[in-house]
């Protein structure tokens, strides 16, 4: 049970001296006879302390998370935890750019969590199937220490799958609520199997989803945005580590930033008007007319993002306008995921592209995707030749596709060295610029390159300094160690 503080607060701080005497003499009775109950109940307490039935108002009984031993499954402390983290942890993250808000305690699908408690509590199915996605989220992404859950997961999922056999094959689906009861079900089964890696699996689970709604109106006949947006999340996770096209439609796209009608107060001043525009200004070979309307699309909802002022808006103000971030971008990786392309540079800028909304336009970042991604951005790039005739007009392009493959690949991986020493080309030549040859390579040092690759990112590309300046920096430090050595 979370803690809660009561604050009391004096609002009527110019009374009376008269008054605020009184309220002195009636706070000192009310502690006296608080005094006097606490201890006549400490002398009922010792003289019944020979009774073996436990006092209704111990702490043993107050504290059970499940008194009346009336949920689906037996609470103990495992599933007490997990539960917990579930309220509290995992689903307020699921929707990232609202944790700006999250600081005053709201975000979009708040009242979404207790719909689904109070399912859990009545049905075993849904119970074990949320527990196997916490358990293995709470292992496997968060990397929470916790012996209580450890190797539960299996335990939990093998409950969930059998489960779910008998209620397909015994209650077929006759209204709208069974059907949202058991897409919340493959929602948990498809999670769990992400986070444990078994993306075949998972795949499996989100295809029965698919098959369900085509029966019945598809994703947006749904009435429940928060089941809505979660079957479209691990639809887009499938879809990038596979880097194959969703199976839903980007029907749930909330539209352009004009629909917010921001008013001026609530953006900062615009730094920077030359966003992407090494990328629009390209020809149609290497950026098809496809592939730049998503990209004006992407530059839009970044201008939203980074000059958005949540001190000066309300709490429900800025909740709205983060939402419509998060599923605007959905949208848009739906659509350059969705994109066909036979030039493999096109593929090469489109999958880092993908890479960097999810690395840049969300509040948490998406680690563990990008880190699946980098090594298939490296076997897209290692297709193309490096000579000119390879990336003929388009170096730029190439290099910021690199420093977009480091910053996503695990750090200190051979895929990440591998980035980096792509880049050290680059910076070869950036050195030459500056004099003699030797002694500008010796003045290629961390800061100089440092400040170069953050100017070429910002000066014509997407570049977010707060999420990717400390990549940057150790880019650098690769590069120069790489020269020097």
């Amino acid at each position: 049970m979370p803690k809660v503080r009561v604050f009391f607060v004096d609002c009527h701080p110019k009374r009376p001296q008269k008054d605020r005497a009184l309220d002195d003499v009636e706070r000192r009775a009310h502690a006296a006879r608080e005094t006097h109950r606490k201890r006549e109940a400490q002398r009922n307490s010792n003289q019944s302390s020979r009774v073996t039935t436990p006092s209704p108002t111990s702490e043993t009984i107050l504290h059970r998370a499940d008194p009346f031993d009336a949920a689906s499954v037996k609470i103990d402390n495992a599933v007490a935890g997990l539960l917990h983290y579930y309220v509290y942890f995992y689903h307020p993250t699921l929707w990232p750019n609202e944790m700006a808000v999250l600081r005053q305690g709201v975000y979009t699908f708040q009242s979404a969590v207790n719909r689904i408690m109070r399912t859990v509590v009545e049905d075993s199915l849904t119970m074990y199937c949320l527990l196997s996605a916490s358990a293995s989220r709470l292992q496997f992404i968060d990397r929470l220490p916790s012996t209580a859950v450890t190797g539960k997961d299996d335990y939990y999922m093998r409950n969930a799958l059998r489960l779910l056999r008998s209620r397909i094959e015994t209650q077929p689906i006759q209204t709208h609520e069974q059907l949202r009861q058991l897409l919340i079900c493959i929602v948990f089964l498809t999670s769990a199997e992400c986070y444990r890696d078994d993306v075949a699996a998972a795949t499996t689970h989100l295809q029965a989803a698919v098959d369900l709604l085509d029966r019945h109106g598809g994703l947006m006949s749904i009435q429940d945005e928060n089941l809505q947006g979660q079957l479209a999340m691990s639809d887009l996770y499938l879809a990038c580590v596979r880097l194959k096209p969703c199976l839903f439609e980007c029907d749930y796209d909330p539209g352009p930033a004009s629909a917010l009608c921001l008013g001026d107060h609530e953006l900062s001043p615009i730094q920077s008007e030359s966003v992407a525009s090494s990328l629009l200004d390209r020809d149609t070979s290497i950026v098809p007319s496809a592939l730049r309307d998503v990209i004006e699309q992407l530059v839009e909802s970044y201008d939203v993002k980074s000059r958005l002022q949540t001190s000066f808006t309300s709490p429900s103000r800025a909740l709205q306008v983060t939402h419509w971030i998060t599923t605007r971008n959905m949208a848009i990786r739906n659509r350059l995921l969705a994109l066909t392309t036979h030039d493999p540079k096109t593929h090469a800028l489109r999958t880092a592209i993908i890479m960097w909304t999810l690395l840049a336009m969300n509040v948490t970042g998406r680690a563990k995707t990008v880190k699946v991604m980098a090594p298939m951005l490296k076997d897209i790039l290692t297709q193309i030749p490096t000579t000119s005739l390879g990336w003929v007009g388009a170096q730029d392009i190439r290099l910021w596709i690199l420093i977009v493959g480091f910053s996503c690949a695990d750090e200190g991986s051979p895929v990440a060295e591998w980035f980096a020493a792509q880049c050290c080309a680059f910076a070869r030549s950036w050195s030459w610029s500056l004099g003699s040859t030797n002694s500008s390579l010796c003045r290629l040092d961390e800061a100089f390159v440092t400040e170069r690759l953050e100017t070429f990112q910002r000066r014509g590309f997407f570049f977010d300094a707060h999420v990717q300046s400390p990549r940057t920096r150790k880019l650098a430090r690769a590069i120069s160690a790489s020269i020097s050595g």
